[in-house]
């Protein structure tokens, strides 16, 4: 699988303030959002950290990640780190961290959701294809789309569609789905193809090469695995993981829900004296990345600096 890391040159920069790139004594690096290793390659090659932990919380995306950085580091001469690899949401990081590893010199969280898992279409998160409406990151979880979409009361689907989403035509979507859902009956909505039917026709023409049904869907997503919620929970025990003092934080973020959650969650820990919020103007990925890389245009980073 080709995979290329977004705004890995920031990334890379971000992290030489980090105490273990200033003391060349190794230091821990930690992924919580491991995808493909794509961010984590870079970083061994880089950085060489004695220590590494990888978290996601896809169990058949850490396995092809720890192949990936397994086979990074034996490529690196003289480089013989100690790896961890941990099934897991990053807001478990509390309970499945290493027991062994007291901090992290520093963090990356890239909240992007990996294009393997729009690519396949058993996911179901792509209207690209005709699919289970599934749109689970961790399988080993049982809510599903196909649950909210033929369980979920018109009040709290239209609350979904608007606050993850922030889909105009929220009431009229909720309305015309629980419709749908009388008329179909006991075998319910099952397929992407039969929800982008029922919503079409409510949602509005097409908008350049944005698909009417792009914001619910993604709503749907953000639902079904709780982003939202892991994320608010997160930050803060992520931050407490950090070295003190220097330990650094860098999280990328691809819609305003995100960057919004990130900001403030960074705005209260600068404001309590744990950290500096070095980055309150995000960076953004350079014209030439964006032609090289399309899904970076949307890329936010920010980064934040323990005291």
């Amino acid at each position: 699988m080709k995979h290329v890391p977004v705004l890995a040159t920031s990334v890379l920069k971000a992290f030489e303030q980090a105490p273990f790139h200033k003391s060349a004594r190794g230091g821990c690096y930690v992924d919580l959002t491991l995808g493909l290793g794509g961010h984590a390659s870079l970083i061994a090659e880089k950085y060489r950290p004695k220590i590494f932990v990888g978290f996601d919380r896809d169990a058949s995306m850490l396995k092809i990640a720890e192949s990936n950085v397994r086979a990074k580091a034996r490529t690196l001469n003289e480089y013989d780190p100690e790896l961890h690899f941990v099934h897991g949401n990053y807001s478990e990081i509390s309970t499945k961290f290493p027991a062994s590893v007291t901090s992290a010199d520093a963090i990356l969280m890239d909240l992007g959701v990996a294009s393997p898992h729009f690519d396949d279409p058993e996911r179901g998160l792509s209207f690209r294809f005709d699919a289970p409406l599934d749109m689970r990151l961790d399988r080993s979880q049982t809510l599903t789309a196909a649950h909210i979409v033929n369980k979920y009361s018109e009040h709290e689907l239209g609350r979904i569609f608007r606050e993850y989403g922030e889909e105009r035509h929220w009431r009229a979507a909720a309305r015309v789905l629980v419709g749908a859902r009388r008329e179909i009956g006991s075998a319910g909505i099952q397929r992407t193809q039969k929800l982008v039917e029922i919503l079409e026709p409510v949602l509005g023409p097409r908008v350049g090469r944005t698909h009417p049904c792009t914001q619910v869907f993604q709503a749907l997503r953000m639902a079904v695995n709780q982003e939202l919620e892991h994320l608010s929970t997160a930050i803060p025990r992520v931050i407490n993981k950090l070295t003190s003092p220097g330990g650094v934080l860098a999280v990328i973020s691809f819609h305003s829900l995100e960057d919004r959650v990130v900001k403030q969650n960074f705005l209260k820990a600068e404001s309590d004296g744990l950290a500096s919020f070095v980055t309150k103007n995000p960076k953004t990925a350079l014209k030439e990345e964006i032609a090289g890389n399309p899904r970076s245009r949307s890329a936010k980073l920010r980064i934040l600096v323990r005291k």
